[in-house]
């Protein structure tokens, strides 16, 4: 116990030392009212929207930091630091092609402010402009989306005000679009408009220091149009049977059923509606040589029934969350597909191709498969639980075509979807032997031949 009870006294003494040793460090500025020196301006670098000033720091012993500060159109003072240790400051926001004067000041502990050092800057073209500049607006199904790139990386708002006259009422409506990101892409959607509802927009960017760049200005942009394609005639070949060369995927493993990935049921908590690829594919495990596969590729052929122009495709993830639905299951983790390859079959081939063709159901499939477009399934952040499935449930919209939507040259039978690798590892695990629901839309060409 004597042990302990003097063990107790050292901890306590050490304590108190430290603890008077910090209150003689913060002594001084409490007391401290000496003004600090100035800095001294060296040089000023323009950068876009803003301006970076190089200076001698005050040789103060208890100096805190340089601050720079400006006002911004509205009268809002906006104010930027740099430590003690460095010889320059940047300051941003500077939304006009105009000069600035910015006020250079030191700061001790104590609060003390230094006097103000005028700087005058004139910025190079400023960062929402920049942005302003680069941003594109494509029409979508049921949608439209914007581009643009921030190649600054600051936080911008893209407000998007747009109108359209629906059942002879008009409507208008405000979306803000935020993104830090160097390049991005965002969706306004479910828009149910015809070809004879046009969209007018303008378009403002805004960044955190009130700056707004004049208004971008789209009329006339019509949306466009596709089905839902009906699952009615699918079929599914046999596993292991080959469409052009390439084997048909197992799916059949544990509860897995392979049927069910095209027969409109989602998988949700405990009700096993997926297929199961085991180790991602069996069939074809270790890839086909010939065509330089990788391990663990799988592929799922759906015969549509009849002939389509494809546009965009609606795949849902194995959720199997337990008996609550509360939890966040397997949605965009461990066995889902996260990256996957989208081909279609160009039947029109000369009778000369060897190999490439399949008896099914006693007609023959012959072609060779064309490539459409691969997809990364986008993994959701800042998302509570129940935002988390919510966002799984409705599954992933993906275009055949993202960077100019549209539909696939040729019309199409035989749709063959390529699951490459799981969402883990940067899109590289391959551990990616489940998915729920594939659905396809496009529009309607003609039947089959043997229908």
């Amino acid at each position: 116990m004597k042990t302990v009870k003097y063990l107790w006294i050292v901890l306590f003494a050490v304590a108190a030392f430290h603890a008077c040793k910090e209150e003689n460090r913060f002594g001084l500025s409490s007391k401290d009212t000496s003004i600090p020196g100035t800095p001294i301006v060296l040089d000023v670098k323009p950068l876009y929207g803003g301006a970076r000033i190089f200076y001698v720091s005050p040789s103060d012993e208890d100096l805190l930091q340089v601050m720079a500060e400006f006002d911004a159109a509205n009268g809002e003072v906006f104010k930027f630091s740099a430590s003690y240790f460095k010889d320059s400051i940047d300051v941003l926001g500077l939304g006009e092609d105009k000069e600035y004067t910015i006020r250079l000041y030191a700061l001790d502990r104590a609060g003390n402010k230094s006097a103000v050092v005028p700087v005058q800057v004139t910025p190079l073209e400023s960062s929402i402009l920049r942005v302003a500049k680069t941003i594109e607006v494509k029409a979508g199904f049921g949608a439209f989306y914007l581009d643009w790139y921030n190649e600054l990386k600051q936080s911008v708002n893209i407000v998007v005000d747009f109108e359209f006259t629906m059942d002879g009422a008009h409507r208008n409506i405000i979306q803000v679009l935020s993104s830090n990101r160097e390049y991005d892409r965002q969706f306004i959607k479910d828009l149910t408009l015809g070809p004879d509802q046009p969209i007018n927009m303008k378009i403002t960017v805004e960044d955190i220091y009130n700056n707004i760049t004049e208004p971008i200005e789209v009329n006339g942009l019509v949306l466009l149009q596709d089905i839902r394609i009906p699952k009615d005639d699918w079929k599914l070949p046999i596993p292991g049977d080959s469409i052009a060369g390439i084997p048909m995927v197992f799916g059949n493993y544990a509860d897995g059923r392979l049927f069910r990935v095209i027969d409109d049921i989602i998988d949700w908590r405990i009700n096993n509606n997926y297929i199961n690829c085991q180790d991602n594919g069996r069939i074809g495990k270790g890839g086909v040589p010939a065509l330089g596969d990788t391990i663990n590729k799988w592929n799922l052929f759906i015969d549509l029934g009849a002939y389509y122009y494809l546009s965009r495709i609606v795949t849902h993830q194995r959720h199997s969350g337990g008996e609550s639905g509360q939890s966040r299951g397997q949605y965009y983790d461990d066995e889902n597909v996260g990256y996957y390859k989208m081909w279609y079959l160009d039947e029109d081939v000369g009778e000369d191709v060897i190999g490439n063709w399949v008896i099914l159901d006693t007609e023959y499939v012959r072609g060779v498969w064309r490539p459409i477009s691969e997809h990364k399934i986008p993994i959701p952040s800042g998302l509570s639980d129940v935002e988390w499935i919510t966002n799984g449930q409705k599954g992933d919209e993906a275009y055949m075509y993202p960077d100019n939507p549209g539909f696939t040259p040729k019309s199409v039978r035989w749709f063959r979807y390529e699951a490459i690798a799981g969402f883990r590892d940067n899109y590289t695990n391959q551990k990616h032997n489940c998915l729920s629901e594939v659905t396809l839309f496009g529009k309607f060409d003609k039947p089959a031949n043997n229908n």
